[in-house]
């Protein structure tokens, strides 16, 4: 019996023996499977903030362009608006030109004078707190300076016979 004891013990043993054979393969390769990841896990955290760090300075770029961009954008229409106004100007003028180079028998190089002396004096900039009466007054004058009477200018205009002997006197009695 006392061999089969330590037949046993022996065989308890071996078994004790294998299984730490086996655990320790486990644990080694466990380890090492650990120390080899440990390097990439160190880049891939550092790659990681790097990534966060340059997001971070695209998105403030970004901002910043962006706020660039909209007051370039506002400028723009800024500068449209003034361009479009000062356009629909020039047509109202060119059209009241029109209408009446249609209906006077003005030659054309006085018409053409004409037409020049009225566009550019609606296009300089005036201190006049109404443009549209500057414009208006500009008018009547070119027309006045070929040589219609007040009453024909008057039909011409749409302005009433006394605005325009009034406009022809001031511009008279300013001049003289």
């Amino acid at each position: 019996m006392q061999n089969v004891i330590i037949g046993v013990v022996f065989l308890l043993q071996v078994v004790a023996a294998v299984w730490t054979w086996i655990f320790y393969k486990n644990a080694k390769r466990d380890l090492n499977a650990r120390t080899a990841e440990a390097p990439v896990l160190k880049e891939v955290t550092a790659l990681q903030k790097s990534v966060k760090e340059l997001l971070s300075a695209i998105e403030e770029a970004s901002q910043e362009t962006t706020a660039r961009l909209e007051v370039r954008c506002a400028e723009a229409r800024f500068v449209l608006g003034t361009l479009e106004e000062r356009l629909s100007q020039i047509e109202v003028s060119e059209s009241v030109l029109n209408a009446h180079s249609e209906t006077l028998t003005v030659p054309v190089p006085l018409a053409n004078e004409l037409t020049y002396q009225v566009v550019s004096s609606v296009q300089e900039e005036v201190a006049y707190e109404d443009k549209e009466n500057y414009k208006r007054h500009q008018v009547v004058y070119g027309l006045a300076d070929t040589g219609l009477q007040p009453r024909d200018i008057a039909h011409q205009t749409g302005i009433a016979e006394g605005e325009v002997h009034l406009l022809l006197t001031l511009r008279n009695h300013s001049e003289g």
